[in-house]
């Protein structure tokens, strides 16, 4: 029942509206008469954002597979639903060797996405190039936010005290400030690394930078017995 009632309030809170500035939807003649005849698209359940690409042979620009992956984005932003203050960088590279041929090993890209320069927890692109430095397929997770500007913002001290005050943690690691993202809605939050002892296990709170209410939390890794932070006032939150 707690679950069920962090989950609803974090929904609540980040709300159902969809992004002020709304991009046009894309679909499939726009996605070959841009990237080719072949490209085929697949999108979300209600149409709203593209989610991959296939079939593609797209020519890049750029000295490395970081590089060219980003420009490839950059062009083609519109299909992919990313508004003025969303940009992306790349975190990951990944060769592969190719099964058959002499051509160099393709490309697996993996990047995330930014709004306002803040990173977006989950949001990602793949972008796969092949041995000529072709983009051949996309995987994305990324699209428009409607983020509210916040109209103060707890310092990171602030953050752990609210962690603190909340939790029955024994330590904590640095804060990183990034955006918390239900569909198009996002916060601005505090994501503060957390371990409780002896040995329980780790785990991420991301506190809403705000008004200091816990948006999330969440265990790191599967190897431990950690199943829910401990809260302070666990009796309280019980349900009979």
């Amino acid at each position: 029942m707690r679950r069920l009632v962090h989950a609803t309030s974090f929904l609540l809170m980040l709300g159902l509206a969809g992004p002020a500035n709304a991009l046009p939807r894309p679909d499939r003649e726009l996605v070959r008469a841009r990237l080719g005849g072949s490209a085929d698209a697949t999108f979300t359940r209600d149409g709203s954002r593209l989610t991959g690409l296939t079939r593609l042979s797209v020519q890049t620009t750029g000295d490395s597979p970081r590089t060219r992956a980003t420009s490839f984005v950059k062009a083609h932003r519109d299909l992919l639903s990313l508004g003025d203050k969303d940009s992306v960088e790349a975190i990951e590279v990944k060769a592969l060797p190719r099964l058959t041929g002499p051509a160099r090993p393709s490309q697996v890209v993996r990047l995330r996405q930014l709004h306002r320069d803040l990173p977006v927890e989950g949001r990602e692109l793949v972008v796969t190039l092949d041995g000529s430095d072709r983009v051949i397929a996309v995987r994305s997770d990324v699209g428009a936010l409607d983020v509210p500007t916040p109209g103060h913002e707890l310092s990171a001290d602030e953050a752990i005290a609210a962690t603190y005050e909340t939790f029955a943690i024994s330590s904590h690691g640095k804060p990183e400030k990034v955006i918390l993202a239900n569909g198009s809605a996002g916060r601005i939050a505090w994501r503060v690394p957390v371990s409780v002892l002896p040995l329980s296990g780790f785990a991420t709170v991301w506190i809403d930078i705000e008004d200091g209410r816990v948006l999330r939390e969440a265990r790191v890794g599967h190897d431990h017995g950690l199943t829910e932070l401990p809260r302070h006032n666990a009796s309280l939150e019980e349900t009979p």
